[in-house]
């Protein structure tokens, strides 16, 4: 039986092969191998796709984060030791980044529907105490985005999206990634607009956010030798740009090939004991970076699955407060473990009818197997 892998990258790449192998030899024989006219050019590129005046290139999605929030910092727009409303189900580089740049998180629930930050279920105390929210499109979908900016009025809180997921999503005729302050991406290669390593961007509006970010991100520098204020090092590579600007190119039919995969899971899947992740009504669009199925006996059926050479993935199986370096500073016992009934079925551009129509047709088969 042929192997129905979670995501051969090599698969999903080859079409880029081609036009990325000849771009390369130009930068060799270039000699320039930090920043350069490729950068700039998937700057300018993504920009325009999101309908945002700037985009920043640097080295990996955290790394957009963090750098966000020092630039806010250096701003005055926040100081350390601010708080930051951010969901307890997420992946960890969400809560790192606040950490890491001096700021303080605060645990918020999510929607048992979508799996995003649940703004009817925050505490009053949390908003006022509030400095910002860290608003994740997790697993590509946005929602509440009406909710969430009625909050930031309320309140006086920025709109950080973490969109490291949700590249190509959109929610009222807009893209993730134009619907806050400013916005994360990571192009880590399983991501839909995936580079070859480690990438990522800030996307604003704000000209001086953008202006500020640049110069933390290269060592708090105007130009060379010249640094005005405290910085980092975290650029994207010409290599990584280079790859990003072809593969733009196809963003949308990459969404549009996974949403149709999609469709047929949750057209397809009619299992009792397994609820399927909604599809979102156009004009809006989910990016399905991730297809996460729920259900009580979630280790079982994957490893029904594993016997059955389908591929799956749980995101996440630990609540981040419970890993160890947070759980000994916040408890929150309340929280639901969602990770503890998710399942992510294969999904990706490449995947054919033929092996989603098998995955349909194992799950379905499940709810008779031993052990119900």
């Amino acid at each position: 039986m042929k192997e129905i892998k979670f995501l051969p990258l090599d698969v999903v790449n080859a079409p880029y092969k081609s036009k990325f192998n000849n771009k390369l030899k130009e930068l060799f024989s270039s000699g320039r191998f930090v920043g350069g006219i490729e950068v700039a050019d998937f700057e300018a590129s993504f920009a325009e796709y999101l309908s945002v005046r700037e985009c920043v290139a640097v080295g990996n999605g955290y790394d957009a984060l963090v750098v966000i929030f020092l630039s806010y910092i250096e701003l005055g727009l926040l100081k350390p030791g601010d708080r930051v409303l951010v969901p307890a189900h997420t992946f960890i580089a969400s809560i790192n980044a606040v950490i890491n740049a001096g700021l303080m998180p605060i645990f918020c629930e999510v929607s048992d529907d979508t799996l995003i930050l649940d703004p009817y279920n925050i505490d009053q105390r949390h908003l006022e105490d509030a400095s910002a929210i860290l608003w994740v499109h997790l697993y590509g979908r946005v929602d509440g985005y009406e909710e969430i900016n009625a909050l930031s009025k309320k309140f006086n809180l920025l709109i950080i999206e973490d969109a490291a997921q949700a590249h190509g999503a959109i929610y009222g005729g807009r893209k993730a990634g134009n619907l806050g302050d400013a916005a994360a991406f990571s192009f880590y290669p399983g991501k839909n607009l995936g580079a070859i390593g480690d990438a990522g961007a800030i996307c604003t509006s704000n000209d001086e956010l953008a202006s500020t970010a640049r110069k933390i991100s290269n060592y708090g520098s105007d130009f060379k030798y010249s640094h005005s204020i405290n910085g980092l090092n975290s650029r994207m590579d010409p290599i990584q740009a280079i790859f990003l600007s072809e593969k733009l190119k196809y963003l949308e039919d990459i969404i549009t090939r996974r949403g149709k995969v999609a469709e047929l899971y949750c057209e397809g899947i009619a299992n009792s004991e397994i609820v399927t992740p909604d599809l979102v009504n156009a004009p809006d669009r989910h990016a399905w970076h991730v297809y996460a199925i729920r259900l009580d006996r979630r280790d079982e059926l994957q490893n029904y699955l594993k016997s059955k050479q389908v591929q799956t993935i749980i995101h996440y199986p630990v609540l981040t407060i419970d890993q160890l370096f947070l759980s000994e500073k916040f408890n929150y016992p309340d929280f639901k473990r969602h990770g503890n009934f998710l399942l992510s079925l294969p999904i990706h551009e490449y995947l054919g009818h033929q092996d989603v129509n098998k995955v349909v047709e194992l799950v379905n088969e499940f709810k008779n197997c031993e052990g119900k």
